[in-house]
């Protein structure tokens, strides 16, 4: 079952984001907390950040951890605060703002 799960998750495409930190290139994966990797060679980036990856996620569902979709870190950083007095309408509508 968990090799299902782990196949799952290794077919997900997660962004990786690649920036310069001084003479190193960092490679991160935003969704993928803590998953990151450095090198002095741009070109050795991409090769290091997919082994990463494929850790992160593995020993992720070993473990049982919660596993966050890909572009879910855009969710968050956009989220709207809940408000004081929303209530579900039970329509399947959204809820209501006081």
């Amino acid at each position: 079952m968990k090799s299902r799960r782990i196949k799952h998750f290794l077919r997900l495409n997660y962004p990786l984001q690649v920036v310069w930190a001084g003479q190193k290139v960092r490679g991160f994966y935003p969704d993928l907390q803590g998953c990151e990797v450095e090198s002095r060679d741009v070109r050795e980036i991409y090769a290091l950040a997919e082994v990463a990856r494929r850790q992160w996620l593995t020993e992720s569902v070993l473990i049982d951890a919660p596993i966050p979709l890909p572009n879910t870190y855009l969710d968050e950083r956009h989220a709207r605060p809940a408000h004081r007095g929303e209530e579900k309408t039970g329509s399947g509508a959204a809820p209501a703002l006081r």
